[in-house]
């Protein structure tokens, strides 16, 4: 477990796990997002189990994945895990694939994409997540979910919330 508080200004970054089984990358409850990115472009994640320790829904005071102003984003064959308050985070991003992913017992949202275009979720699967509502989506276009599963979410408002 690690304090970081930013990856910034990197290109062609590559975070591979190199295991039959995927490697964990994880923080505290209270040390922000576990991984946040800033004004970076061509990133690979890969083979990664990310989240907060310990698992408690309860409190946690940041998110799993976080990008801002950042391009041409891979996320394959990850585990992004709660109690974090959100598995994924986006801000003025485009070109954002997550393939073969899960996102679980994040206890805010699922997702937050804001100002972003071209996100895409291919075979993803969403579960055990709680919080107000699954998906914020504002001021966003082009995101799409193809073969993507949700099950075990508890939301207390809407499914997706969208607004300009």
């Amino acid at each position: 477990s690690f304090k970081l508080s930013s990856l910034n200004d990197l290109i062609n970054l590559k975070i591979i796990g190199k295991s039959d089984e995927p490697i964990q990358i994880t923080t505290c409850a209270d040390c922000g997002n576990t991984l946040s990115f800033i004004n970076c472009k061509n990133i690979l994640i890969e083979n990664i189990e990310a989240g907060h320790l310990p698992r408690n829904k309860d409190f946690c005071t940041g998110g799993v994945f976080s990008f801002s102003s950042c391009n041409d984003i891979t996320i394959n064959s990850c585990i992004m895990f709660g109690s974090g308050n959100w598995g994924l985070m986006t801000s003025e991003v485009s070109n954002l694939y997550c393939n073969n992913s899960t996102i679980e017992n994040c206890n805010m949202l699922i997702m937050d994409i804001s100002n972003s275009n071209l996100i895409n979720f291919n075979n993803c699967t969403f579960k055990n997540n709680t919080g107000w509502n699954a998906i914020d989506l504002t001021s966003s276009l082009y995101v799409y979910f193809n073969n993507c599963i949700f099950k075990g979410n508890d939301f207390k408002n809407v499914f997706i919330s969208a607004r300009r």
